[in-house]
């Protein structure tokens, strides 16, 4: 099976021809939850928690929500056990069986890229052994996944990919692929920029920008509504609709 694989500081993002998934990158440690009242969301995404190479882990909205969750923001996370898994847990999430053969495409930040594709194929390549488990405790199913290739690719020029290959991968939009396309990739916490020339990357005009994006943006509009007397809500960054009389 083919998958893709967005591991973003923010968001974990994952499809294959016939799914996709989206959960916070955070994990936290796991502890059995003593009570469920069975009225929560039952969404697997919602209550993942894992068991993978001997450690348990809350993951995603469970580790916010259960544990003090994990957010590497550095290159390391990618073939550090965090994000293995952040990685395991998205191919868990859209196996379509307890035993797979993977293709997996992922990304990595332009400036990262030439100096940890290596590293991060060979990290990803081979067998891979994980397991659910329920919030209270109990086992789940157990998966292997062996992924047999690995394709990388600086992140946002999958989304030139898609514009202009069909899902066979044949070239679907020449015209368009024949121009200079450029992706602005804003995450939550990080800038990319991609620029390709009829297709060819242009490396010299493609870089990526790290301790900015999304968050900092809206927590600087934050301060600022907060420095002209607006009372924000605690748990809300904006909008504001209403000025304080």
């Amino acid at each position: 099976m083919i998958k893709a694989v967005d591991l973003g500081f923010g968001q974990v993002k994952a499809i294959t021809d016939t799914q996709q998934v989206e959960y916070p990158a955070a994990i936290g440690t796991y502890r059995p939850v003593r009570f469920t009242s069975g009225l929560e969301a039952q969404d697997p995404v919602e209550k993942l928690c894992i068991e993978f190479e001997g450690k348990k882990y809350f993951v995603g909205s469970m580790a916010i929500a259960q544990s003090t969750p994990r957010v590497t923001m550095s290159s390391e996370r990618f073939t550090s056990q965090e994000g293995l898994a952040l990685m395991m847990s998205a191919l868990l999430l859209l196996a379509g069986g307890q035993v797979e053969e993977v293709k997996l495409i992922a990304g990595l930040p332009v400036n990262e890229y030439a100096g940890l594709k290596k590293k991060y194929e060979d990290t990803l390549k081979g067998e891979h052994y994980v397991q659910r488990i329920d919030p209270t405790g109990d086992w789940g199913d157990f998966y292997r996944f062996n992924i047999e290739a690995v394709k990388i690719l600086p992140q946002p020029i999958g989304t030139i990919f898609d514009k202009v290959l069909n899902d066979a991968g044949d070239l679907s939009n020449k015209q368009l692929a024949s121009g200079r396309l450029a992706v602005l990739d804003i995450g939550k916490h990080t800038v990319d920029l991609a620029l390709t020339d009829a297709l060819q990357f242009i490396d010299r005009s493609s870089v990526s920008y790290s301790d900015i994006g999304l968050f900092d943006a809206f927590k600087d509009i934050s301060l600022s509504l907060k420095g002209n007397g607006y009372d924000l809500p605690a748990d809300s960054l904006w909008p504001i609709s209403t000025p304080p009389a």
